[in-house]
């Protein structure tokens, strides 16, 4: 499973639209589609980025790229 693929398993089951993560993490609703299709993004501070998915998400960001 692909980082992408995690993070919108997460967030589909957690009952979640893109929408709703847009509103917690601040960040566009075109940058977390492009995230959950794993287009790479050059422009993004992906610590920070994954930080606010994860915290969207109430798990660590160690648990959003680790865990399945």
């Amino acid at each position: 499973m692909t980082l992408g693929e995690n993070i919108k398993r997460l967030r589909e089951n957690k009952f979640m639209s893109i929408f709703d993560v847009q509103e917690i993490t601040g960040l566009s609703k075109s940058t977390l589609h492009e995230i959950e299709r794993d287009i790479p993004n050059p422009t993004l501070d992906i610590i920070d980025t994954l930080d606010k998915i994860a915290s969207a998400f109430n798990i660590t960001t160690y648990d959003l790229l680790l865990k399945p």
